[in-house]
């Protein structure tokens, strides 16, 4: 995934997202504005993952609920399962 950041000599910019680098060139009039071009489908990644672990962790309530009863070990064995599930990309 990339982020594309196309700035105008007047300081305005748009950012645009794209699953492949492009050459922006092709499109010509450069001189009027510049682009940033940036890799980032590692964060893309983490953020897939974040996801997906948010989603078997428990709720707060259920949380709270676990924590106060007690619970603590299997809370934390809880966390280790999803993160082992779910690892972060390299």
């Amino acid at each position: 995934m990339y982020k594309f950041k196309v700035i105008e000599k007047s300081g305005a910019y748009i950012e645009y997202f794209a699953e492949a680098p492009m050459d922006w060139s092709k499109f010509g009039h450069g001189d009027d504005y510049t682009v940033e071009q940036t890799d980032v489908t590692k964060e893309f990644k983490l953020a897939e993952v974040m996801k997906k672990r948010i989603a078997e962790y428990p709720t707060p309530e259920e949380f709270l609920n676990k924590f106060f009863d007690g619970g603590l070990e299997e809370l934390r064995e809880k966390r280790l399962l999803v993160k082992e599930k779910y690892p972060k990309p390299v």
